[in-house]
């Protein structure tokens, strides 16, 4: 079962012990890959994260001073879902605790010691990975039809709070982070299960025009009115976020015409820039990297790493 799960070392776990950390996440990441695949990408959908609980550090006396580290470390295999303002529950499909000791002259180099014995249990973390594999897919096997009510409920409220703000560039980023929310919910179905996503087909494409319209509507508008300051970053930032589909073609290319006979730049390559990555789109790539989801990219791996990093203070669904 080819699930895509990435390792994420919260920011918080071993801050003093920088190559210890590097260390376990390469493992980690390693096992992953042997098991059946690893996913690196930026955007990935599945993390796998460690939380450490320290049960005992102590200085050994004799010839030369040793740090023994005796560590309990926790796994947790969890959705990566970007959370809106109001918060989306993180799931957890599974969680194990494995226990290292290590040794060495130095916090770091025990805390290195302990993390390279992770290959001696190198069989029951593959195992455990193979268990949290199986468990995400029955989890959207047997949530199907409420996911893809909560990716539709998640629209509708994007487009309902269009009405909730004054500022155009305010509504439409509130707006923005709801369909970002709900478009992530369809990529993880994709992945985790292929089939129903393929029998939700109709509901899906209606999210999907959803989406188009609200962001051929708010960002052409938006791009227009930095271009009428001759702001062509923020022009182009915001044409950047209109998805690949027909709602506004022609609209756009008028556009990317006038902008065009202005610039005289060819380092721009502003047509190139847009056109090419309209182009390289399409309905499964909508799906797959929508623009939703690319403009939360980088605030979402950062609450990725804060969900790890709070996961004992988080209201959290442990699936058994």
């Amino acid at each position: 079962m080819n699930l895509p799960i990435s390792v994420v070392v919260p920011t918080e776990v071993g801050d003093e012990i920088p190559s210890g950390k590097e260390y376990l996440r390469t493992k980690l990441q390693q096992f992953i890959a042997e098991e059946s695949i690893g996913e690196f990408a930026e955007d990935y959908s599945f993390l796998l994260f460690p939380k450490i609980n320290i049960l005992n550090q102590e200085v050994t006396g004799g010839g030369t001073n040793l740090i023994v580290v005796d560590l309990d470390v926790t796994l947790f295999v969890a959705n990566a879902r970007p959370n809106n303002a109001q918060g989306i529950k993180s799931i957890i499909f599974n969680a194990k605790t494995f226990r290292f000791k290590g040794a060495g002259r130095s916090k770091e180099k025990a805390f290195t010691n302990a993390f390279q014995n992770v290959n001696k249990q190198k069989k029951e973390l593959q195992a455990f990975i193979k268990e949290s594999r199986l468990k995400i897919f029955i989890y959207f096997k047997e949530n199907c039809d409420a996911m893809i009510q909560e990716a539709e409920m998640l629209a509708k409220e994007a487009n309902l709070s269009l009405n909730n703000a004054q500022d155009p560039e305010s509504k439409a980023y509130g707006a923005e982070a709801k369909f970002a929310s709900g478009i992530n919910i369809l990529k993880n179905l994709r992945i985790a299960n292929t089939e129903c996503f393929d029998s939700k087909t109709d509901k899906v494409d209606q999210i999907l025009n959803m989406y188009d319209d609200f962001a051929c509507s708010n960002y052409l508008s938006l791009a227009r009115n930095q271009w009428a300051k001759r702001d062509l970053n923020r022009t182009i930032e915001y044409l950047d976020k209109i998805p690949p589909s027909k709602k506004c073609k022609q609209e756009m290319e008028e556009f990317l015409a006038q902008i065009e006979s202005y610039v005289d730049d060819p380092d721009r390559n502003i047509e190139n820039k847009i056109k090419l990555w309209r182009q390289a789109g399409g309905r499964d790539k909508a799906i797959i990297e929508a623009e939703a989801y690319k403009y939360l990219q980088t605030a979402t791996m950062e609450v990725r790493r804060i969900d790890a990093q709070s996961i004992s203070n988080r209201e959290l669904l442990i699936l058994k």
